[in-house]
């Protein structure tokens, strides 16, 4: 490490709690020694990582797993993989096999039912669980972008026009995604959970594979995706109703229409999954956005955010960033400045 990464790790060694020297500890790839396993053994004792454990919905269905609530799936599950706990640790052998059963089962009737069965997957393998039926899972969505983003002549013209639907008055500012895009119950478009699972997996998965998530991040960090809506657009379901998508995978800050005051909350957040990858638009993007963030650099290598920017609101959705608490006391401005600069440190030091 340069002299400057060093001082931040040991500033983030000598004044952080638990979590995030935990967290230190393993991405320093210490795991399996003494100290590692105290410390680990401390994280699971935290009052939050109780919080968080008993959120998990022991009933497994699409309601319990997706949704704004602390206690949906992709939220609390989410939250307790953010901060290192692996899954024997979260989940109990009969709420374990519940989850695994449901990916056996679940059959995909609608984007929903696919979408379910991918975040179930995918968080299961990021907390370092897999079997046949969720390796299979992750490997088939990875397979589904990709063959759509080489292969598809839509990829950048993924609207159709609203003149032949019957859209309701309501969303008659919202572009229509083509149904084509989801017409096998699976939307063939990156979203944010995928790239929240490739951060955790991509060092497990084989080398062609890990090829096939670089051509996706190159997909997303193209100008031309970043100028589609946030959020893609309308989506059509059965009974000729609508509802919009969300969950794009666009880049707070990249333009005009991303700067809104909207985008402080879920930067950071955005920035550090982004980050894991090798992609020079990605790289350049973060190096443009650092330097917007100089005003909350305290010195060379310490940073403190206002709140705005690690937000932790209670009921709202991780994977949009409102989850950033590591568990500092943020009523001190020490812990502000422990929390932010380790958010530096992961995007800029980690990687």
């Amino acid at each position: 490490m340069t002299d400057m990464k060093n001082e931040r790790f040991n500033f983030l060694m000598n004044n952080s709690e638990q979590t995030i020297k935990h967290l230190l500890l393993k991405h320093s790839n210490v795991a399996g020694n003494d100290a590692y396993g105290e410390s680990y053994d401390a994280l699971l004792k935290l009052p939050a990582v109780l919080y968080w454990k008993q959120n998990i919905p022991s009933e497994v269905n699409n309601t319990t797993i997706l949704g704004s609530s602390d206690s949906c799936f992709e939220n609390s599950f989410g939250k307790l993989v953010s901060f290192g706990l692996s899954f024997e640790d979260i989940l109990s052998h009969g709420d374990l096999k519940k989850y695994v059963a449901f990916l056996k089962t679940k059959e995909s009737n609608n984007i929903y039912d696919s979408l379910c069965r991918f975040v179930v997957a995918g968080y299961l393998f990021a907390a370092n669980f897999s079997d046949d039926i969720v390796y299979e899972t992750v490997i088939s969505r990875i397979n589904t972008l990709y063959n759509f983003i080489t292969t598809s002549s839509a990829k950048y013209n993924i609207y159709a026009s609203a003149a032949s639907f019957k859209i309701p008055s309501q969303y008659k500012t919202k572009k229509l995604v083509n149904p084509v895009l989801y017409e096998k119950n699976e939307l063939v478009l990156p979203l944010v959970y995928d790239i929240f699972v490739f951060y955790y997996v991509y060092d497990k998965l084989p080398e062609d594979t890990k090829k096939k998530i670089d051509c996706i991040l190159e997909y997303v960090s193209d100008n031309r995706y970043q100028s589609f809506d946030y959020g893609y657009g309308l989506i059509k379901s059965p009974q000729n109703k609508y509802h919009f998508m969300g969950w794009s995978v666009h880049l707070p800050l990249y333009n005009e229409a991303l700067s809104i005051d909207y985008f402080k909350n879920g930067l950071i957040h955005r920035m550090v999954l982004l980050s894991r990858f090798k992609n020079p638009d990605i790289e350049t993007w973060i190096s443009g956005v650092l330097e917007k963030l100089r005003d909350f650099q305290i010195d060379d290598y310490l940073y403190c955010f206002s709140n705005e920017y690690l937000p932790e609101i209670k009921n709202s959705y991780f994977m949009n960033g409102r989850h950033t608490s590591l568990n500092e006391n943020r009523r001190k401005k020490i812990g502000r400045i422990v929390e932010s600069t380790f958010y530096i440190h992961l995007i800029n030091d980690c990687n």
